[in-house]
């Protein structure tokens, strides 16, 4: 009896600890991938010997090599390649995947100029990367640069970009939520609805809040990920550290290390929503709010 409270406790305390690890080990089920690429983003390296025997049978022409380069590195998602939502490679790991994102081709294209002597730099916005050389003409998407890396002289820039958080949003949806597999998708929410449903089972219900049920179901509902039911029922910290999450997730989204607080309040936000539905959500003084 005193061992399964012990670990009812345990459980209650450390819960939101066990929906982030579960996220993690779902959509990364080696987590050092997701370390591995985070560490490549942000010191990318191109490698003109891997692709050595490839320039040689390209022209001199930039425009053309990009043009090559497109065609011989179809388009994919991260999830269709690699099997995981996000991940930078290896030029040579683009190279016998053959195909790729943005990131991988802007690889294997700045590693061929390399190899042929050709000044470029990689660019890096919220919502593309791409390869900037002499004589290069932008495309649509290849504007708000945030960082960018001389290939030559390893040199790094940094901007404020002009992107709006919708349009990151919107992006992130795409890329990481659309092109999820079905089976992974089931197994993410399969195990949260599990972790959520013996949470509430273990809530213990005690004394009413006057705070309004309705209420917390709206702010959770459609402003949950800026913290904003928490601020209402009077949990001022966890809110705020809601709210910091999702400016810092944002902000850093486009070198990745912002995807995981990105992902981590969107949980957090549908499990308080779960708990709000379900009324078992607790105001600061630990009142249950149960009345609509």
């Amino acid at each position: 009896m005193l061992r399964s409270r012990f670990w009812t406790r345990v459980f209650l305390r450390y819960f939101p600890l066990l929906v982030l690890v579960w996220i993690l080990l779902v959509l990364y089920p080696n987590p050092w991938r997701l370390v591995t690429g985070v560490e490549r983003i942000l010191n990318p390296h191109t490698d003109p010997a891997a692709v050595a025997s490839l320039a040689q049978d390209l022209p001199s022409d930039p425009a053309l090599i990009e043009k090559e380069v497109l065609e011989l590195i179809p388009y994919s998602y991260d999830w269709e390649t690699y099997g995981i939502p996000w991940y930078c490679p290896s030029v040579q790991e683009v190279l016998q995947k053959g195909e790729g994102d943005c990131k991988a081709r802007a690889l294997v294209l700045a590693s061929i100029l390399d190899a042929k002597g050709i000044p470029n730099h990689i660019v890096w916005s919220l919502e593309h990367v791409w390869v900037d050389y002499p004589g290069k003409e932008e495309t649509g998407l290849e504007k708000n640069a945030l960082y960018q890396k001389d290939s030559e002289t390893g040199k790094k820039s940094w901007s404020l970009p002009h992107t709006s958080p919708g349009d990151v949003m919107n992006e992130l949806w795409t890329d990481f939520v659309q092109t999820m597999p079905s089976r992974r998708m089931l197994l993410l929410l399969g195990g949260l609805a599990a972790l959520v449903g013996l949470r509430v089972t273990k809530t213990r219900r005690g004394e009413i809040s006057p705070k309004s049920r309705l209420a917390t179901t709206l702010l959770v509902l459609f402003l949950g990920v800026f913290g904003a039911h928490r601020f209402y029922v009077g949990r001022i910290k966890t809110a705020i550290v809601m709210l910091s999450l999702s400016i810092v997730g944002v902000a850093t989204a486009w070198i990745v290390v912002g995807i995981p607080f990105i992902l981590a309040v969107l949980a957090w936000a549908l499990v308080d929503l779960i708990y709000a539905i379900a009324g078992v959500t607790k105001d600061n003084q630990g009142r249950v709010i149960k009345n609509w």
